[in-house]
């Protein structure tokens, strides 16, 4: 996957996905989501990065702190990363913990998304829906 433009947004359906199932929606985007269904689910995708500055976001939904957080790792750089502190219960970014990457050159980097808090998978109420990268100025 290439970058293009200021941004970049990755449906999470569209990852390589193990421990995953594919589910429907009509509020998310492209009214897909993927939900975990084993402790070790991860997903991953392989994206070209220009020089520069990225910040990168996912849109999850979730409704309990203990069942929704997940680690991104970008170019082997890991980062836990959550929803709001409550969860809103409807579909929000993970900005509670900021995630940065820089590129001197252009690169090609694996994303990948693992390690759902294995609670999660006994309700099914964790959900995610995109990822994506916008360039910082």
């Amino acid at each position: 996957m290439c970058f293009k433009a200021q941004g970049l947004k990755i449906e999470a359906e569209n990852m390589t996905l193990e421990g995953f199932s594919i589910m429907e929606d009509e509020s998310a985007s492209s009214n897909k989501y993927i939900s975990p269904l084993t402790a070790n689910a991860n997903a991953s995708i392989q994206v070209v990065f220009p020089a520069g500055k990225y910040e990168f976001l996912a849109r999850m939904r979730a409704y309990s702190n203990t069942h929704s957080h997940f680690s991104v790792s970008i170019n082997a750089e890991e980062t836990t990363v959550y929803p709001s502190n409550p969860p809103l219960g409807i579909w929000e970014y993970t900005s509670r913990v900021p995630v940065t990457v820089e590129f001197s050159k252009e690169t090609l980097v694996e994303v990948k998304l693992k390690s759902f808090s294995a609670d999660s998978i006994k309700d099914k109420k964790v959900a995610l829906d995109y990822i994506q990268f916008a360039l910082l100025p």
